[in-house]
């Protein structure tokens, strides 16, 4: 069985009770069926920065499938399950950040597409403010030379969020003398 849930809510954990039912119809309609749902089912988050709240239910087993009547017993089940502010897709733009070991005799001048910032897609729980996210080339590693370099763009993301694109690829940065122009 699944629960069929609509509403600006996120959910997790769903308990159906009783686990199964039996479910009478058309054999070769059943054959095919993995799942019988319950009717569509609105879901709310209590307060819109909740987490992990509980939410219970009854909801009603779906009456047809294919488009062929069906009968279960019971015709309706018992529901708990976890509900929280729905998600959020932000894009969010960081200036990036070089982390250089130290006594390096070169300083780094980053350049990302021409603006020295990252654009990042991301997807976790609704909030006013953009999260912070570090995007950072690690120059700790490896061997450098003056002039320009490439390394992959590292990310740091905020707890419950994440990255809902293709991880951002190398970045070009140039290293010259410390204390010189870019």
């Amino acid at each position: 069985m699944r629960l069929d849930h609509t509403g600006d809510a996120r959910i997790s954990q769903v308990k159906l009770e009783p686990a199964t039912v039996l479910v009478r119809g058309p054999k070769e309609v059943l054959d095919r069926a993995r799942f019988i749902a319950t009717q569509p089912y609105m879901v709310t988050a209590p307060d819109e920065l909740a987490t992990g709240n509980e939410q219970r239910g009854q909801a009603s087993l779906l009456r047809e499938l294919e488009g062929r009547p069906v009968q279960t017993t019971p015709a309706s089940v018992t529901f708990a399950a976890g509900a929280s502010a729905p998600e959020d897709v932000r894009i969010v733009r960081r200036a990036d950040h070089v982390f250089m070991p130290a006594g390096l005799p070169l300083a780094a001048a980053v350049r990302l597409r021409e603006t020295g910032r990252l654009s990042l897609r991301l997807v976790g729980p609704a909030a006013e403010d953009p999260p912070p996210v570090q995007a950072y080339v690690d120059l700790t590693q490896g061997t450098f030379g003056r002039g320009r370099n490439l390394e992959p763009v590292r990310l740091q993301l905020p707890r419950d969020f994440q990255l809902t694109q293709e991880p951002p690829r190398r970045v070009a940065f140039v290293l010259e003398p410390a204390g010189g122009t870019e």
